[in-house]
């Protein structure tokens, strides 16, 4: 099974692998599992979500429904120019998965270092 750099988030192979089973073992036409649905709204912060739905086979409209109703990522503006040393940064996905940063230098890329913890 294929992962991608961060061990929290699933490649598109390797959710294309879950559906496979879920199709395989499914008898007749029962719904598509909300974790399975929960994983391919998680693949479009990667990928385009027509690539999404052509390899997991799989309705934009639908997906796009449970692409919106993902609880949405709140921000919080900081003013860096108010910031003195030392400094503590913490955030936690809905997940659980948390990001701790202690530092007493200078901020680092915070927008890179968020988007790629919350993707």
């Amino acid at each position: 099974m294929k992962h991608t750099c961060s061990d929290h988030t699933p490649s598109l192979e390797s959710i294309q692998e879950q559906f496979e089973a879920w199709r395989a073992g499914k008898a007749g036409r029962e719904p598509i599992p909300d974790h399975l649905w929960a994983a391919a709204a998680r693949l479009c912060f990667d990928h385009p979500i027509t690539q999404v739905c052509r390899v997991l086979r799989l309705s934009f409209n639908e997906l796009k429904k449970h692409q919106s109703a993902r609880k949405a990522i709140r921000f919080t503006e900081l003013d860096f120019g108010a910031i003195a040393n030392p400094w503590q940064i913490d955030c936690q996905r809905t997940d659980g998965s948390r990001l701790r940063v202690t530092s007493a230098g200078p901020l680092p890329d915070l927008a890179g270092l968020l988007q790629d913890f919350l993707a």
